[in-house]
């Protein structure tokens, strides 16, 4: 199905991800609980308008979990650090 410009639904959901969802978890750990909670209605009406896509995660504390535990699983599948933790 097209989308704006001509872009399919697949595309713009993708696009989103890589930049909206990228930075929004990128600044999670300092953002304030009044924020979370426009943060979440902000992904609640993406998902409405088919930016986001229905399957992934909307709750803005979920994806900031589960980038932390990515992150922590990145660092400790590296060699060097095994010895450490």
């Amino acid at each position: 199905m097209l989308r704006a410009h001509g872009v399919c639904e697949a595309a713009i959901q993708t696009i989103f991800r890589s930049v909206i969802i990228a930075k929004l978890t990128y600044a999670g750990s300092s953002a304030a609980a009044s924020n979370c909670q426009r943060i979440d209605a902000l992904l609640r009406r993406c998902k409405r308008h088919c930016y986001y896509a229905t399957h992934l995660m909307t709750m803005f504390d979920e994806l900031c979990d589960a980038a932390d535990e990515q992150l922590f699983d990145d660092i400790a599948d590296k060699r060097f650090l095994h010895c450490l933790l």
